[in-house]
């Protein structure tokens, strides 16, 4: 019954795809006939999931359930029961906790051991979704396997297009846009398997991973080419051929003050004005019969949107600083100039119940906060500490669990989230990481225990920008590593 409602479910997306974007796979013939190697992916926006899925149940369906392949999934998926069972009873998965949850370095070794018996390995070597069309960073997984095993690596890329189709900042989909997943050459890293591997050698090889799919992802004239430069500037050499800084261009308000509450769109990207730096100003106009537009509440810049199939969004300023009006930018280059020399400036409205030598610098209300259900919170924990020890094996992947809504305050010293019957307090120096799944879940990985805080009327972003930056500050302090989602 799960088989048939699977193969229902995989046709139905292939159908989908085909018949809105002419979705269609290139290169089908790079494809080796069996292991070992390891095929890299990446997700430019949830089309480009549902287009690996599609790609996995028409290429690599009998190896999946001849468990054949393993692969890397979000562990969230194992909170819904469906993919819970699938991933246990018919295909080799396995979840991807949060970031430095303790186990990836052990999965890795599991991998490791599946591709010398032959098997295939399939992973993003990016780790994260692209937040503006942009590619996040390369982490170390794929490079380490590639480079103990010698497999080949199978660069198995979607088009950057589905970036404009559905980005996350948009509830749903564009239906006219076209889609092509594409299987490049194969390639090795090294010719023999290396038993001790550096970081330099990872370094290394993280670039031709870099290279091998941004050429897949973005064509032959790369990133400057599906995000194209700016227009209607005098962009003089003096500036180095950009836009010279947009903000704070005028002096209505302190970057780092908070005005109102974040509203969806584009401003779940751009979190803070690019003109005059007020956080949650910037309110995205859409409908049926208006040009969508992008204001800001506060210095009154007004842009038009619009957006170009297949590369990035354009935004020009029709309206605002004299010096600025005609300028035309990818939205990517604004998402740059928004967070160059980010530096997080506290709010003194938000000081009055705090020590004096602690300043806070975000609010947010309504936050819900997730605990696994093992966590000693659901059993009469009362201190104002959360538990930090607890093994992350024994998390069950997706097992997570409400403890109640509350207001979650943002300091220079910790994270306090005051519920309605506790409140608990994250202090910076136990904090190990810090991430965010889409634009609305903000993970703390406190010790070695990972939380989430669903931050259903605030931007995700603009908090894992403030968390992550003070986190990786108290981290560099005490001299030990930190992992943070990038930003």
């Amino acid at each position: 019954m799960v088989k048939c409602l699977s193969v229902f479910v995989f046709r139905l997306l292939r159908f989908v795809l085909s018949r809105f974007y002419g979705f269609h796979l290139k290169g089908a013939e790079n494809l080796p006939p069996h292991g070992p190697y390891i095929a890299i992916i990446t997700d430019h926006s949830p089309i480009s999931i549902l287009c690996n899925v599609v790609f996995c149940a028409t290429r690599l369906l009998p190896a999946l359930l001849e468990r054949k392949v393993l692969f890397f999934a979000n562990e969230e998926l194992w909170g819904f029961r469906y993919f819970r069972f699938v991933f246990t009873r018919f295909v080799l998965g396995f979840p991807l906790l949060p970031h430095s949850g303790g186990l990836y370095a052990l999965r890795l070794l599991d991998a490791l051991a599946h591709l010398k018996a032959g098997g295939i390995v399939l992973i993003n070597p990016e780790g994260d979704m692209s937040r503006d069309g942009h590619p996040a960073p390369v982490r170390g997984g794929a490079a380490w396997l590639g480079l103990h095993s010698a497999a080949p690596l199978v660069p198995v890329i979607v088009s950057a297009s589905t970036y404009d189709l559905w980005p996350q900042w948009r509830k749903v989909p564009s239906l006219h846009g076209r889609i092509v997943q594409q299987v490049g050459t194969p390639f090795r890293l090294i010719d023999s398997p290396m038993k001790r591997v550096s970081r330099a050698d990872v370094a290394a090889a993280n670039l031709r991973i870099r290279e091998e799919i941004d050429h897949l992802a973005y064509g032959p004239e790369g990133r400057a080419g599906w995000a194209d430069p700016p227009v209607g500037f005098d962009a003089t050499e003096a500036h180095g051929g950009r836009p010279v800084r947009l903000w704070p261009a005028r002096g209505t308000t302190r970057p780092g003050r908070s005005h109102g509450r974040a509203r969806g769109g584009i401003p779940l990207l751009l979190w803070r004005c690019p003109v005059c730096g007020t956080n949650d100003a910037l309110v995205h106009a859409r409908g049926w019969f208006r040009v969508p537009a992008l204001r800001c509440r506060v210095c009154g810049t007004l842009w038009t949107v619009a957006r170009r199939p297949g590369s990035d969004f354009r935004l020009r300023v029709v309206d605002g600083p004299r010096e600025m009006v005609g300028l035309d930018m990818a939205l990517s280059s604004w998402y740059d100039e928004m967070k160059r020399d980010f530096t997080p400036v506290a709010d003194p409205a938000l000081d009055a119940d705090l020590p004096a030598e602690e300043a806070a610098f975000l609010v947010a209300r309504g936050v819900r906060l997730l605990a696994h259900r093992s966590s000693p919170l659901f059993d009469g924990w009362a201190r104002s500490e959360p538990p930090r020890a607890e093994s992350p094996e024994r998390l069950l992947p997706g097992d997570w669990a409400g403890l109640g809504k509350g207001e979650l305050l943002l300091t220079n010293r910790r994270l306090v989230w005051k519920g309605s019957q506790r409140n608990l307090d994250f202090w910076w120096p136990s904090v190990r990481a810090v991430s965010l799944r889409l634009y609305s879940r903000l993970g703390v990985n406190y010790g070695a225990t990972p939380y989430r805080f669903v931050l259903s009327r605030d931007s995700g972003l603009k908090w894992l920008t403030y968390a992550g930056t003070l986190a990786v500050q108290v981290a560099a302090q005490q001299g030990r590593p930190l992992t943070v989602s990038p930003f």
